[in-house]
This record gives structure tokens, sequence and C-alpha cells, in this order.
């Protein structure tokens, strides 16, 4: 319905939103230190406000389509069109949404270990072994140290993204044709609705 605590949210989500992502990170890293916790809330801070908006987008879209409108009309409680009509729907994109910024941010975490600034070297992380690779002679004659490692990282970000991409399809297939039916259904009960309400004076 929106209110007070849903402009908070949104304001608060633009404001992590301007900043960018890059520099946030570093500084929560130095101000939070280096460990796999502190990426793994630093990681959650950053990338909640894309999510949500997201989120936010899908159900104030879903929630002005004629058959949840219908839904209303009929006495459903909210709660129930919430989770079982409006949810569904905007989960398919909601979820290629996670699937992109956890790509983004394994690559984000490769990314720092590589420059030193991720989880200590001590754990052994994608970024922390190609960061034995950050000096010439290393790429030049020690090509086996770090390309195995970057082939690796590049087709899980790739498996990732086609994952998202192939949940989408598939779930957008499958809620084609219940979408339908309940917009058929909600079309069946108003014409019926219509209909007593256009004979109830003859029957009169």
């Amino acid at each position: 319905r929106g209110g007070r605590f849903d402009q908070l949210m949104v304001r608060i989500s633009e404001i992590f939103m301007s900043i960018p992502q890059l520099i946030l990170v570093l500084m929560l890293v130095s101000i939070l230190g280096q460990s796999a916790k502190n990426i793994v809330i630093i990681f959650i801070i950053c990338g909640w406000g894309s999510s949500f908006r997201m989120a936010r987008s899908q159900v104030l879209s879903i929630r002005e389509e004629e058959y949840v409108q219908s839904l209303k009309v009929f006495g459903l409680n909210p709660f129930v069109i919430c989770y079982k009509h409006i949810l569904p729907n905007a989960l398919s994109p909601i979820i290629v949404n996670v699937t992109l910024s956890t790509a983004m941010f394994i690559l984000e975490e490769a990314a720092l270990s590589f420059l030193g600034l991720g989880v200590p070297l001590e754990v052994p992380t994608w970024g922390n072994i190609l960061n034995a690779a950050q000096d010439l002679y290393t790429l030049e004659n020690s090509w086996w140290l770090w390309l195995p490692t970057g082939i690796v990282v590049s087709l899980f970000v790739m498996s990732i993204n086609f994952l998202g991409d192939g949940y989408n399809r598939s779930h957008a297939a499958g809620l084609g044709g219940r979408k339908n039916e309940e917009r058929t259904g909600c079309n069946y009960f108003s014409e019926q609705s219509e209909n007593i309400f256009l004979y109830q004076p003859a029957l009169q």
C-alpha cells in the first residue's frame, strides 16, 4: 500500500545506489576490516538496494493488474492475494536480478582479493590465487598459476547468468498459463456478477 515506511526505504536505497559501488565497498572494507564474514556483510549492504527496488516495482505493477483488482472486489484476503497471486508473478525477475548480483559480487570479491583488500591471504579464494600473478614475471612465465583460475571464474559467472536466464524463461512460461487462468476465472465471475445484477429487477 505504500506509506512512510515505504518512502523511507526508497530514500535509503537511493542513497546507497547513488554512491559508486566499488568506492562504497572499499570504504566499508577499510572500516570493518578484512574477513570472509565482513565481505559478505559488505556485499549485502551494497547490493540490497537494486533487489529492493526491483521487487517493489514488480509488486506495484502487478497490483494494478485486472485480475488482482477483481480478487479485491470479490473480498479475498489481502494476505492471500499478496502471497498466492502477486508474489509468484513477481518472483521471476527478482531471482534473475539476484543471480546477476551474485555473479557481480563474485567478480568484485576476486578483484578485491587480487588487490589485497578482500579476505585474508591465508583463506583460499580465487581472488587470492590470482593475487600471486601481480608481477609481470609471473604473468609471462607462470601462466598456470593464474590462467586456470581466471577461466574457472569466468565459466562460473557465466553459468550463474545462464541459470538465472533459464529459470526466468521456464518460470515465465509456467506463469503465463496460470495468469491466463486467473484472468479467465475473474472475467467469468465478473460476467456472472453482471448478469445477476442485470436480471435482478426482472426476478423481483
